[in-house]
């Protein structure tokens, strides 16, 4: 059947086994939405109309409420094996753009962050038991955001999900903010990152005894940010290769 698209209304046009006569697919019609073309791939709104964009470049209105958040920026898992994950990502195309090692002659990788959209990264891995998912990174127009998410978690009965933070990470330097959802899986408030678009960008190493690296300024870490993570269905997490330790709070 061929679909007229009108908003959330699609009037069935025509039916080829139907006679015309019949006029049944007047009768039919099937919720379809309206599409567009970008950069050679399609593209559809089907959230709610009340928050459909004005402009084509928007994934939906500006909702002025809550921490506003744009989008979904990373994905950051535990990994038994870190330098196999690099390894295996480093293939698909992913750029590494920074990293933790231990220290010594034969250093080894403890946590990694690559990138394909030109950002810090779009996905990072750190060494644990796993695989496991440590938290989805959303990213939120700027600092403020966060700071007011924080008020409103304190004053709405949500004190407790905060596990980490307000603070910025020395890897990133990004601003962030660590809140457990209702399930237990840990989301990070993310903003004020760095761009990585140039090719030559050369990765940046740091120490796993540094303490500026997971946090420039503001509380450190505390363990249950090293050790607690979410589960993926039917996988049996593994332990770590890397027996090494990092800094964390008392």
């Amino acid at each position: 059947a061929a679909v007229e698209h009108d908003d959330l209304i699609g009037q069935c046009v025509e039916i080829p086994s139907e006679p015309a006569a019949a006029n049944y697919c007047a009768r039919v019609k099937l919720a379809a939405y309206p599409c567009i073309e970008q950069g050679g791939v399609i593209w559809t709104y089907m959230g709610p109309p009340e928050l459909k964009p004005a402009l084509k470049n928007q994934a939906q209105r500006f909702p002025a409420r809550g921490i506003n958040v744009r989008r979904i920026d990373h994905l950051n898992c535990f990994t038994p094996d870190v330098q196999a994950s690099y390894d295996f990502y480093r293939e698909l195309g992913f750029r590494l753009t920074e990293y933790t090692e231990t220290d010594g002659d034969e250093a080894e990788l403890w946590a990694v962050w690559m990138h394909r959209k030109g950002n810090v990264h779009d996905l990072a891995f750190t060494n644990g038991a796993g695989p496991r998912l440590h938290h989805v990174g959303l990213w939120t127009p700027g600092v403020l955001d966060i700071i007011h998410i924080c008020d409103v978690m304190a004053t709405s009965g949500y004190l407790a999900n905060m596990e980490r933070g307000p603070g910025r990470h020395g890897i990133s330097n990004a601003f962030f903010l660590y809140a457990r959802d209702p399930d237990g899986h840990r989301v990070e408030l993310f903003t004020s990152d760095y761009l990585t678009v140039d090719p030559d960008h050369a990765p940046i190493r740091w120490s796993l005894t540094d303490p500026r690296r997971q946090t420039l300024w503001g509380q450190p870490a505390p363990a249950s940010w090293f050790n607690e993570g979410s589960a993926f269905s039917g996988v049996v997490a593994r332990a770590p290769v890397l027996a090494a330790q990092p800094i964390v709070a008392m």
